[in-house]
């Protein structure tokens, strides 16, 4: 009995995953597809980890503008091909508690999303105007960038992935 519900277990794992994997033509598209994911994930979970950090008493509006943020634009994302605009994001951020999130991380990531900048860690390091601290440096406080950490490691593992898929694809010549 406990090794059919096992298989049922993993069977329906293999299923959802397969379901959540968007094709692509080529790597441009993979990259477009999970640079601008990323981008989006990567905010939110910066956006948790500051009120993780600085305690939900002091962040209130932020809570608020991260719980709008996810809502409209990370909700069922895994069902979703076509991305939130940048503006839409930039909006949302800039009138919701999130507009030094907007200036120093967001728009920063989207200027090497634009600049097809390597996705890779490197990508998503980004400073602190005229300093080498990194955005996610909360002065004073000691901010473990937990979701900020594993939502980068999850983006980087699923666009290798599917550059990999896409090499397996590729019509051998004989």
């Amino acid at each position: 009995m406990n090794k059919i519900v096992l298989f049922i277990i993993i069977l329906t794992g293999f299923v959802q995953v397969s379901f959540a994997q968007i094709q692509f033509k080529d790597s441009t598209e993979a990259y477009n597809y999970w640079a601008k994911r990323g981008i989006i994930e990567a905010t939110y979970a910066y956006m948790q980890d500051y009120i993780l950090t600085v305690g939900e008493d002091k962040a209130k509006a932020e809570k608020i503008g991260k719980d709008k943020y996810f809502e409209q634009f990370l909700k069922d994302i895994d069902s979703k091909k076509l991305l939130p605009e940048f503006t839409q994001i930039s909006t949302l951020l800039e009138n919701n508690s999130w507009s030094g999130a907007e200036k120093k991380l967001f728009s920063p990531l989207i200027t090497n999303f634009e600049n097809k900048t390597t996705l890779d860690g490197k990508f998503f390091n980004t400073t602190k105007p005229g300093s080498e601290d990194l955005v996610t440096v909360i002065p004073g406080q000691n901010n473990l960038n937990q979701n900020w950490n594993s939502k980068i490691d999850e983006i980087l593992s699923n666009y290798n992935e599917s550059l990999l898929s896409l090499k397996k694809e590729e019509p051998k010549v004989t």
